[in-house]
């Protein structure tokens, strides 16, 4: 699946307390994603036209990770189809997969499938609100 970016979200900030030895290139779980972040994280995603995913291997499926820097090319394997806002960040970082390359600055949306390849490039700390999603389906009519 090629990613696909999303209307930026607001959501309220979330203070980082990056690692004070860590090496580059680390991704880590910083934290579940809190629920004053989650609610309106899932309300943007529905207005687009996603949804969290109840059968994600990962439930719950919500979480802040942080990154030191550029993560070279990785799969995450389990996690699926996933949506990420950019929630804190020095400058631009951009996710790079087989399709290309999707830039990103705070608050800026992207889906895509995590358990394809994908790397990160970024000029030094930044933090992402992550959740597995489905596309809301519509009702089926009688």
């Amino acid at each position: 699946m090629k990613p696909i970016k999303l209307p930026a979200a607001v959501l309220p900030p979330q203070p980082i307390r990056y690692p004070a030895a860590w090496l580059n290139g680390d991704i880590e779980i910083y934290s579940a994603l809190p629920m004053e972040m989650r609610l309106p994280f899932e309300h943007h995603l529905a207005r687009c036209g996603w949804q969290p995913n109840p059968d994600s291997v990962t439930w719950p499926p919500a979480d802040i990770t942080i990154v030191n820097g550029s993560a070279y090319v990785h799969r995450d394997n389990d996690y699926g189809i996933m949506a990420i806002t950019l929630i804190d960040s020095a400058g631009e970082t951009e996710l790079i997969t087989r399709h290309g390359g999707t830039r990103m600055t705070v608050g800026d949306v992207v889906v895509f499938d995590t358990d394809k390849w994908h790397a990160w490039i970024s000029h030094g700390p930044c933090a992402l609100a992550g959740i597995c999603v489905r596309r809301i389906t519509p009702p089926q009519e009688n």
